[in-house]
């Protein structure tokens, strides 16, 4: 081929893509009336185009998701932080409505100190319901057939006759122990609520859930088994009455203080361990913080927190014996008469 060929060639095919490439587009032999009347330019062609496709996807897609969630049981209910009393709702004990499926409690622990529980209305009425001023919280895999028997949550150290079900509890995950209250701690450093002890707002245990609703709660709290992991917020931990560990009263006040989050966690600590697993004050107070990487090791408590921790069991030995006296009625007693009508004697 010659030279004089090749150019005439190259012209050619330069001619025919210079005339594909003016061609009118394909829109315009499909809709000729509506482009003439409405024209529009290619790029608002395709982002029409783009826009219907897209819903087309998200249309199509929305009831196979919606079938999923309802195959799988998701509800995503978002929690009442601030529950309101219903005095109109059905009362219920927590761990009987448990039983009998009207609740549902889980614990989501940040740490030993503290989480949140959430508790779900599984009726569809309101309830309110009723959490002792002292709870345990424990881990899901060391559960138990019901609430309301002794179980098998055993603190290992714990004396005879001041615990329940020992020996089986040792090879779960950490159990911690306190109440529902405000956020632990104060913050200004006072070992005691208000300065004298006397930890104000314990006992404020009803909670209204609206139906099918869930509320969460502030849940304060010390460990109960020294030397065990503490557990963290993928931890799947529910709530327990105090008894299925111990039976101890003294134990069981002081976590009632503890819950109420008006005590300094590090005095609420020691004393739990002093009650719970038998350590001297004269080992908590050699005990050692021993952070990771660091040359020196502080004492984990101070001598302040070590007296604020004896204090509190004082304080928690005072009260059991005065709930003792409350609990137990005073006998009465006939005195001896003679020919006269026996007297009942009862304290007012």
């Amino acid at each position: 081929m010659s030279l004089k060929e090749r150019h005439l060639k190259k012209s050619c095919l330069f001619f025919r893509e210079r005339q594909a490439y003016n061609a009118p587009p394909i829109s315009r032999f499909f809709w000729p009336s509506f482009q003439k009347e409405h024209p529009m330019t290619r790029r608002t062609i395709a982002v029409l185009c783009g826009l219907t496709s897209l819903v087309l996807v998200v249309v199509t897609s929305l009831p196979t998701h919606l079938a999923a969630a309802s195959k799988t049981g998701q509800t995503f209910k978002k929690p009442i932080k601030n529950p309101k009393f219903d005095p109109s709702a059905e009362q219920v004990d927590i761990f009987d409505a448990v039983d009998a499926g009207q609740v549902t409690v889980r614990l989501i622990p940040r740490n030993a100190i503290g989480g949140n529980v959430l508790i779900e209305n599984k009726t569809d009425k309101p309830l309110t319901v009723k959490i002792p001023d002292a709870v345990v919280g424990v881990s899901v895999h060391s559960q138990f057939g019901n609430f309301g028997a002794a179980g098998n949550l055993g603190l290992g150290n714990q004396g005879p006759g001041n615990n329940a079900g020992l020996g089986n509890g040792q090879n779960g995950p950490q159990k911690i122990g306190g109440g529902i209250g405000p956020a632990q701690g104060l913050g200004n450093g006072q070992p005691f609520g208000n300065g004298q002890g006397n930890a104000p707002g314990i006992g404020q245990g009803f909670f209204s859930i609206p139906a099918e609703q869930i509320i969460s709660l502030n849940f304060n709290s010390v460990c109960l088994e020294h030397g065990k992991p503490e557990p963290g917020p993928n931890s799947k931990y529910t709530l327990a009455p105090v008894s299925k560990i111990s039976r101890d009263p003294v134990l069981y006040q002081l976590l009632t203080v503890v819950g109420s989050g008006k005590v300094d966690t590090k005095a609420g600590q020691a004393a739990a361990w002093h009650l719970a697993n038998k350590m001297s004050f004269q080992q908590l107070a050699e005990k050692m913080n021993t952070p990771l990487g660091a040359l020196t090791h502080p004492p984990d408590f101070s001598r302040s927190q070590i007296l604020a921790a004896e204090e509190l069991i004082a304080q928690a030995k005072q009260r059991a014996a005065e709930a003792s006296l409350v609990e137990t009625p005073e006998p009465t007693v006939e005195p001896k008469t003679q020919g006269r009508r026996p007297i009942r004697l009862v304290k007012n």
